[in-house]
């Protein structure tokens, strides 16, 4: 993710000379120095009391709510490092240091592919859920197999952006200023390709495939209802389902109550219990697709055009020799990217608008807050290990 980068050292120069601009640069300057703030700061708040719902209350249990968690943190840390980067424009030498700028930099890929991927494996996810339904795919629903998707997709940023540490440098322009800015040459440009590739192209073409059909699906089930509400529907993938969980369910109820008090029958109730949970699981996920759906046609929207505008200029850069982007286009660009800004602070309202749930739990954050503290007070019981001792027959 290249915007905090390359645009640093565009920002300084620019803040520094306004009269000299075209009147579009001065729009986009101006836009940049009174918005940038508020997006911020209100995405940051709204990032917290994301962050709040979605682990205090019952949305916890849901593996989307481990990457909504996710997608907050890493929206923050990446509106942070915006901030310091708008310190900068107020003649305030921050970013512009040894040691804070290449660190800043390399947060901010970090939290950029982050952001990206969480997004792309959350739309994953309901894609395969709604169309390829199955036992096995049962699994995605879990939080431990959440948790391992998001620490694999943070190893691999970690390791990924690592060259940022060595390939940045501060460039001084006088005695009085400094940029921070990145070393030429064909290793940073083969990275910045490979960058592009996994933040831009690849997860842009994978979420328009994917949210393209999740939208005809919706809105075929949508009309259904509407035509005949009262009329059976066809059976999709989803309640085919519900009612496979539901038959397994009493399945191993029947055998249970027969009186199999083995351990085979308590490996059958602890299966049982799991089946019941990926049911309620399920069920729960169903009714926040539409709130993940409009999460990814969001994402799409504000981060769209700045990727194509991005890509179109790396590929020019290639075309010719010594390109050289004009005032127009840079003021084009900043204005992009003040787009791509807000998606880092708008989820929160994009949850709030279609998800009843989620507005319902959010009067509710102190309660379930001191709830939680009163908890972790006292030790929890394992009810599996009792069910596997009462497997056992007792000595009369």
């Amino acid at each position: 993710m290249e915007v905090f980068r390359n645009r640093s050292e565009d920002f300084t120069l620019t803040f520094s000379k306004t009269e000299s601009v075209g009147d579009l640069m001065k729009v986009a300057l101006f836009l940049h120095r009174v918005l940038l703030p508020g997006i911020v700061l209100f995405g940051l708040i709204g990032n917290i009391l994301s962050l709040l719902v979605f682990n205090t209350t019952k949305l916890r249990r849901l593996s989307s709510s481990v990457y909504l968690s996710a997608l907050a943190l890493s929206d923050s840390g990446f509106l942070l490092c915006v901030l310091l980067l708008w310190i900068d424009t107020l003649n305030v030498s921050i970013f512009h240091r040894p040691i804070l700028c290449q660190s800043l930099v390399y947060l901010t890929f970090i939290f950029s592919f982050l952001s990206v991927w969480i997004v792309n494996v959350l739309t994953l996810e309901l894609y395969v859920i709604t169309f390829y339904l199955s036992t096995r795919t049962l699994q995605l629903l879990d939080r431990s197999f959440a948790v391992r998707v998001l620490g694999f997709l943070a190893g691999v940023a970690i390791v990924l952006y690592g060259y940022n540490i060595w390939t940045i440098e501060i460039h001084e322009i006088d005695q009085e200023r400094n940029v921070c800015t990145e070393k030429s040459s064909y290793f940073v440009l083969a990275m910045s390709c490979i960058d592009s590739l996994l933040t831009s192209l690849v997860p842009m073409v994978m979420m328009l495939v994917m949210t393209s059909r999740l939208l005809l699906a919706i809105t075929k089930d949508c009309d259904n209802a509407t035509v005949n509400p009262l009329q059976t529907r066809r059976k999709t993938s989803l309640v085919q389902a519900i009612e496979w969980i539901s038959n397994e369910t009493r399945t191993f109820s029947n055998a249970y109550q027969l009186g199999q008090t083995n351990i085979f029958s308590a490996r059958r109730e602890i299966e049982q219990r799991t089946v019941r949970g990926r049911s309620k699981s399920l069920s729960a996920h169903r009714k926040l697709r539409k709130m993940l759906v409009a999460v990814s046609v969001v994402f799409l929207f504000l981060n769209l055009p700045m990727h194509v505008n991005k890509l179109q200029s790396q590929l020019m850069s290639i075309i010719e020799d010594g390109y050289v982007t004009s005032e127009k286009a840079q003021a084009i660009t900043h204005l992009l990217d003040l787009l791509f800004y807000i998606n880092f602070s708008v989820n929160f309202f994009v949850y709030s608008g279609f998800t009843k749930q989620f507005r319902s739990h959010i009067l509710a954050i102190p309660v379930h807050s001191f709830c939680e503290l009163k908890l972790l007070r006292k030790p929890r019981k394992d009810p599996r290990k009792n069910l596997l001792m009462s497997s056992f027959p007792t000595e009369k």
